[in-house]
């Protein structure tokens, strides 16, 4: 893959670098991190910005033209009709300039110095990409919103060995990462049937390829999730189902624990089912999902209470987090069983 014009004039000894950034019904983010792009203070090279466009219908565009107006030397503004991620990745590669590509996401921000500190511990690793540690962040500070942080950040919630809560050190995925270009056209760019789990799709071929993917905890980004409970559980089904799609397309690209979640799922059916068929064939209630509801909900307690400080927002968010833990585990099991039993529908 790849222009093969701008390929023949690319100097692979310079550190300059083509950041891509996709960007969908982004506005109220896009100003921020086009702001944190374009200030990154990097004394090792150019850095060039090449927006790649889907069919916004918010002010999205607007913003995208003034921002393209404001630095024409800067910023490249290409499109994608796909309403995919990865083909917008796959745009950005194609179309950049740079031997060093930064795939970045629009609900986050980024500090002055990540590229640079990225490229500084490229060197020092002798890695072949790198990303900052990403930490999520506010942007309505509502209960709800705080919630939803709670349980993405919480070993409980999404495991020990999610990115978020991952330790520093070589990993076989990377988000918000700076890549050398020819890696990722070496192993053909991103596979754009992929709508979600595109990273640890790309990342896996990468590394059994044999090149080194280092996470540091050097600089960090901050990334915006789900601001209401809603958000959080729909999201948790619709990436649940993508875990599935992803699975039989590449086995190596998800870890064993993006299928806890369904596994749950599916012994606390068989237990619901089994009480009520007791229930209807013999009169007696016997709670087997008490069994495996009940273990659930005290150890999503212990993880919402540690750490505990007794004010009113926090004790009725920590008496909330149990069944929210609860809610998400199954919404995200039963898109996973979705996914499986039924991948045309996402």
């Amino acid at each position: 893959m790849g222009n093969p014009d701008f390929k023949n004039q690319i100097n692979k000894t310079t550190r300059d670098i083509s950041v891509i950034l996709p960007v969908l019904n982004e506005d109220k983010y896009l100003d921020m991190v086009l702001r944190d792009l374009v200030e990154q203070e990097y004394s090792l090279g150019e850095i060039e910005v090449l927006i790649i466009a889907g069919k916004s219908n918010d002010r999205t565009p607007q913003i995208v033209e003034i921002w393209k107006t404001k630095y024409p030397n800067r910023l490249r503004v290409f499109n994608n009709s796909q309403k995919n991620v990865g083909t917008s990745f796959n745009i950005g590669i194609k179309h950049a300039r740079y031997p060093w590509i930064a795939i970045f996401g629009a609900h986050s921000r980024y500090p002055k110095d990540y590229l640079s500190v990225c490229m500084k511990v490229l060197k020092e690793m002798r890695a072949d990409a790198c990303s900052g540690r990403t930490v999520l962040g506010s942007i309505t500070g509502s209960m709800q919103e705080e919630l939803c942080m709670m349980v993405l950040e919480s070993p409980f919630g999404t495991s020990s060995s999610s990115f978020r809560n991952a330790k520093e050190g070589f990993s076989v995925t990377i988000p918000r990462a700076v890549y050398k270009r020819e890696i990722l056209e070496s192993v053909g760019g991103y596979d754009e049937q992929l709508v979600r789990n595109q990273d640890n799709d790309i990342n896996q071929r990468l590394v059994k390829e044999g090149y080194k993917l280092f996470y540091s905890h050097a600089v960090e980004s901050v990334y915006y999730g789900p601001t209401t409970c809603a958000q959080l559980l729909k999201k948790a089904i619709v990436s649940g189902s993508w875990n599935a799609v992803t699975f039989n397309r590449n086995k190596r690209a998800m870890q064993w624990y993006h299928f806890v979640p369904a596994g749950f799922t599916l012994v606390s059916f068989v237990a619901l089912v089994a009480e009520v068929l007791i229930y209807v064939k013999q009169g007696a209630w016997i709670p087997f999902s008490l069994l495996v509801f009940g273990p659930h909900l005290l150890a999503g307690t212990c993880f919402s209470w540690k750490g505990f400080d007794w004010t009113f927002r926090t004790l009725k968010q920590n008496i909330m987090m149990p069944f929210l833990f609860l809610a998400y585990h199954l919404s995200y099991g039963i898109g996973t069983l979705r996914g499986f039993l039924m991948p045309t529908i996402r």
